[in-house]
């Protein structure tokens, strides 16, 4: 929004992920800021207009993340590092020929297309890849603060006390890389 020049303090912010296609069919609300993806997922339901995915915003940031409990971790820590080397392998296909997320993807509702589509603000996929470097978790420090301070979350988040990147470390470590 700041990249915009929105002003979130004139904005009412209504925190309802999983309630926004209703809120945006009944009307209770007038926009989403969402991941593209959910963003072109609404526009297909006849539920608005994308307007803007911010694919042209240099500091502009999506993340998935891959969470697995702390227990299994504890008592099968080849767990992560496997996991790891998969989504690395993974990465490294995709990036040689991106086609292949889009036909993996695709099905009878999403096709090839909508994908490709929704990866426009990413074409180089940096956010399919497992790895989570330092100024990733900076990024987290910054949403978080933003999160605090226009009260969607109520209590600030230690982003590094919950990401470990030692499983990525020895995957790619064990693969080459």
């Amino acid at each position: 929004m700041i990249a915009r020049g929105l002003d979130a303090s004139k904005i009412e912010i209504i925190n309802a992920t999983t309630d926004a296609q209703s809120l945006l069919a009944t009307k209770d609300a007038d926009a989403y800021i969402m991941m593209p993806s959910s963003l072109y997922y609404m526009e297909s339901l006849g539920l608005g207009t994308v307007i803007d995915t911010g694919a042209d915003i240099p500091e502009g940031s999506t993340t998935y993340l891959f969470v697995v409990t702390s227990n299994l971790l504890k008592e099968s820590p080849e767990v992560g590092v496997a996991i790891n080397k998969a989504l690395i392998r993974a990465y490294d296909d995709i990036a040689a020929d991106q086609q292949i997320l889009y036909d993996a993807t695709a099905n009878s509702t999403i096709t090839a297309d909508f994908t490709k589509k929704d990866y426009e603000y990413d074409t180089v996929l940096d956010a399919l890849s497992p790895e989570i470097p330092e100024d990733r978790l900076s990024h987290y420090d910054e949403l978080n603060d933003w999160l605090v301070s226009h009260s969607i979350i109520s209590q600030p988040v230690d982003a590094g006390s919950f990401i470990d990147r030692t499983y990525y470390k020895q995957a790619a470590e064990e693969l080459g890389k």
